[in-house]
C-alpha cells in the first residue's frame, strides 16, 4: 500500500518566493502540496479545509477502485 507524503508550504508574508519544484519533489504530486500564503497567518479556516479535503478522503473507496480489476 504504502505512504502517502503531503507537503505544506507556508509562504512567507514578506513575499519571499518557495521553491515549488522542491515542495512538489516531496510530495510528489500538486494534489499533495498544499501553500499557505502571509506567513503563519495564512494558516486560517480556509486553509483547514482545504487541508481537510487533501487528507481526509474516504481511503476504504480509493483503494477499492485501485484493486478492483478493470475490464
Amino acid at each position: 500500500m504504502g505512504v502517502t507524503t503531503f507537503v505544506i508550504g507556508i509562504q512567507p508574508g514578506n513575499g519571499a518566493g518557495l521553491d515549488q519544484d522542491q515542495l512538489l519533489a516531496m510530495g510528489g504530486t500538486p494534489e499533495n502540496t498544499i501553500l499557505a500564503v502571509g506567513g503563519f497567518g495564512g494558516l486560517d479556516a480556509t486553509f483547514l479545509n482545504r487541508l481537510s479535503a487533501s487528507i481526509c478522503t474516504n481511503r476504504c473507496a480509493q483503494a477499492l477502485q485501485r484493486d478492483v480489476p478493470r475490464s
